[in-house]
């Protein structure tokens, strides 16, 4: 079950504003450079007196020394064989970090200070470490062992020491990260910030969204920049810009403008040439076949005179309640309100079904009970010429339209009807329907008006249309039925095996009054049996989904108690008698 009511389509495109550190080049020639791996380094160009990018060779072991007597006196290079040389090379370059790295070289190496010797202050002794044994040799039989240039080794060593004996990596040029800073200190005050503000989980607003958007009346960056520097003002905290509030927002994948549809992955993914033509076209093939297959039964429907009806339907952004613009709103939780809709294409009638999160939650069973509600209301006012078929289009949302729960609950109705009912879904990322109109007419409506109880959203939903008023209904607890307890499919999955296909990939889904499921995984094409045949079951029965109305989280239900002072007394009772979890 799970499995259908959250599967992806697509993945989802690189999230903006998120910088990848590692596959920049200069980053990737850095690690290159110290795991001695050829890579590009900057070389001054004398003639044009600027630094360009050169290719440099990977590290290799270099020659021994030729054991001059006179170069070679006091040392013991000889008694360092080439398997030890190339075995201490390995060593280095390929099992040691570039931190130990250096504090190896720099304990192999002794320096001496020399204060007698003039404008040379010391001198080094360079050792070989060989079964634990440390051999004194020259300067250049140690470097070409190692594949190191002089003046790392030096550097290493003059800087490297601290009292402890430890390797302090480049003490004259401190690496960034290495202590706190004031721009850290900023980033940590915007976390706090966004960390206080409420948020609303990414599935009530969009399926397939990962993001979280504030549960604030703020529809813009610069107002919530100006309650930030409000927050500052109020913590004593130090000024901080609105791009390291921006930069916050984008780590932590918060956002403050709810989307109205989904931003398409498959066309964003092909501008930036990560996925195939094939994959790209049969997208397009898709989302073209489902305009016209839209558009085709649109008119059949108006032409039908009630044999077919056409419905398309979707669940509106999460409303809040209250919803009011005092300072007081932006840091307190609100109750949830939900607006699933449908439209009729032939006649234009539009029902939503309004209910808040202490009468019901946003599950496959409380969506196929709004369904079934709406096709029983379809079929019972035409009960002299009940449609031969109605058709319902909406998003591909698995959780929400395209699960076994909802198609046992359209089965079932179409057993007990007589009525073919076909679910058809749009392509995702391009499914603009008809009822989107109604979720920005009552949108529009709301601009700039404070809301203080749920119930008042019903006379707004009312009046957002002047003409053949949207119908509501404002539904409780009682209302939702408990569909997952029919039984006469266990999946809609058009495959068996690995690699077949999948749920996602279906289209269409025919349910017949004969017991017979059908699906099409391309408009194109022929209606084809699921391969799991629905069991006759008889007798089967639904129960109340819910006994008693749901129980708010309590830190909610006590800040809306803290909500009521900015509200009008008359809706206070109705705050007062929400149930709540009391030990959370």
């Amino acid at each position: 079950m799970n499995q259908e009511l959250n599967n992806d389509e697509n993945p989802t495109q690189k999230r903006k504003g998120i910088v990848d550190r590692d596959n920049w080049k200069t980053i990737k020639n850095k690690r290159l450079r110290m795991e001695g791996k050829n890579y590009s380094g900057y070389k001054k160009n004398d003639e044009t007196v600027k630094y360009e990018y050169t290719e440099r060779e990977e590290r290799k072991l270099g020659k021994r020394c030729d054991h001059n007597p006179d170069h070679c006196k006091m040392k013991k290079c000889n008694t360092v064989s080439d398997e030890d040389r190339q075995n201490l090379f390995d060593e280095f370059w390929k099992r040691m970090d570039w931190g130990q790295q250096k504090v190896y070289i720099a304990s192999l190496i002794t320096y001496y200070h020399v204060p007698h010797r003039g404008c040379r202050p010391g001198t080094f002794k360079y050792n070989l470490r060989v079964n634990d044994a440390r051999i004194n040799v020259c300067k250049n039989m140690f470097l070409n062992t190692f594949g190191l240039k002089e003046w790392s080794v030096r550097n290493w060593v003059l800087c490297a020491k601290d009292k402890n004996g430890m390797h302090e990596s480049y003490s004259y040029r401190k690496q960034k990260g290495d202590t706190p800073t004031a721009n850290k200190t900023k980033i940590s005050i915007a976390r706090e910030f966004l960390k206080s503000l409420p948020k609303l989980p990414s599935h009530y607003l969009r399926s397939d969204s990962s993001k979280h958007y504030l549960e604030t009346t703020i529809d813009t960056k610069r107002k919530l920049y100006e309650v930030f520097q409000n927050y500052c003002d109020s913590k004593g905290y130090p000024k901080v810009s609105i791009q390291v509030l921006s930069k916050v927002m984008n780590e932590e994948n918060i956002a403050i403008t709810k989307p109205k549809k989904d931003e398409c992955n498959v066309c964003c993914s092909y501008k930036l040439n990560t996925i195939s033509d094939e994959e790209h076209d049969l997208h397009i093939q898709r989302k073209e076949e489902a305009k016209e297959e839209k558009k085709k039964d649109k008119e059949e429907a108006q032409a039908a005179d009630g044999d077919i009806v056409v419905l398309t339907m979707d669940l509106q952004v999460v409303l809040l309640s209250p919803r009011i613009f005092a300072n007081a709103n932006y840091y307190k939780t609100k109750l949830s309100c939900h607006n699933f809709t449908t439209y009729n294409l032939g006649t234009r009638e539009v029902y939503c079904y309004f209910w808040h999160e202490g009468q019901g939650e946003v599950t496959g069973n409380n969506f196929a009970s709004c369904i079934v509600d709406q096709v029983q209301n379809i079929i019972s006012q035409n009960v002299e010429k009940p449609p031969k078929t109605i058709i319902l289009y909406s998003d591909g949302c698995c959780y929400q339209n395209r699960n076994f729960v909802l198609a046992n609950a359209l089965l079932d109705l179409s057993v007990s009807t007589g009525v073919t009912i076909i679910q058809k879904f749009l392509e995702k990322g391009h499914t603009w329907m008809e009822v989107d109109s109604v979720h920005s007419a009552i949108e529009n409506k709301l601009r700039n008006r404070e809301v203080y109880w749920p119930a008042e959203y019903v006379n707004i939903f009312r009046s957002a249309r002047r003409e053949s008023q949207y119908k509501i209904k404002y539904v409780d607890h009682t209302f939702f039925k408990n569909y997952s307890q029919l039984s006469y499919l266990s999946s809609i999955r058009p495959g068996n095996s690995v690699g077949d296909h999948v749920v996602t990939d279906i289209r269409a889904l025919k349910y017949s009054p004969d017991l017979k499921v059908e699906f099409k995984l391309l408009f194109s094409e022929e209606w084809q049996l699921l391969p799991r045949r629905p069991k006759a079951r008889h007798n089967q029965f639904v129960t109340p989904l819910y006994r008693h109305p749901l129980p708010i989280k309590k830190s909610k239900w006590q800040h809306l108690q803290e909500l009521k002072k900015v509200l009008p007394r008359e809706y206070h009772h109705f705050y007062d008698s929400l149930p709540y979890v009391h030990q959370e």
